[in-house]
């Protein structure tokens, strides 16, 4: 299962969500990490602001226990770079022109191995897909 995340971009909506638009970044990290230890923990410790929560995860009874579970960002930018490598396990470039999108690739590697990460763990999925071969073979 891929589970796509974003952090939003209008103000008013975010609000309406209950997400105050400034701290919708610091927010979405929080949850991403406490899902990823709900699925991998036998009992999670989710910690968040001003308390802790443990949450029985019931990972042992899942019928879903042995599929992946994946979370992809789509976003651009170098903040958007830096989330990826810190916090998630894909990418889903979006508006992005291929030559820009190639120094962002670029970009992405650096930063994963800078961070001690193995760049090749982090899937990439294209949004919106040249579709000239030519441009598409550039970025691998």
């Amino acid at each position: 299962m891929i589970f796509g995340i974003g952090g939003g971009w209008n103000a008013e909506e975010m609000g309406n969500h209950g997400t105050p638009f400034k701290e919708r970044w610091k927010i979405l990290r929080e949850r991403v990490l406490a899902m990823k230890k709900i699925w991998t923990e036998d009992e999670a410790v989710v910690r968040r602001r001003p308390t802790s929560t443990s949450i029985p995860s019931g990972r042992g009874r899942s019928r879903c226990r042995s599929r992946t579970r994946r979370s992809s960002s789509a976003a651009h930018g170098p903040l958007a770079v830096k989330r990826v490598v810190d916090y998630c396990d894909g990418w889903i470039p979006i508006g992005v022109r291929v030559g820009d999108l190639k120094a962002s690739l670029d970009e992405l590697h650096r930063v994963a191995r800078e961070k001690g990460r193995d760049p090749r763990s982090i899937q990439v999925s294209l949004f919106g897909a040249p579709a000239d071969p030519d441009a598409l073979r550039q970025l691998r």
